[in-house]
């Protein structure tokens, strides 16, 4: 999923360009989302296992579409 996310939280940059951060509370919204799976049995495949394949796929693409809030997430690197 391609998602746009929001967040409050702190950044500090030091004079080298070094930062390190903290998201206190964000929320992921889903803008796009793909799935793409194959299921790949070997021997004899009887109803249950394509059954099982199929609500697996649906609860992935279910998932891909769902809204998700943050909490505490740290971020460190370089800005150049």
């Amino acid at each position: 999923s391609t998602v746009a996310g929001l967040a409050l939280g702190n950044t500090w940059r030091f004079d080298s360009g070094f930062f390190i951060g903290a998201d206190w509370v964000g929320y992921l919204i889903p803008m796009s989302s793909e799935d793409n799976t194959k299921t790949v049995t070997t021997g004899s495949s009887d109803e249950s296992l394509e059954k099982a394949s199929e609500e697996n796929k649906d609860l992935a693409s279910t998932f891909s579409k769902i809204a998700t809030p943050q909490v505490l997430m740290f971020n460190i690197g370089w800005i150049f």
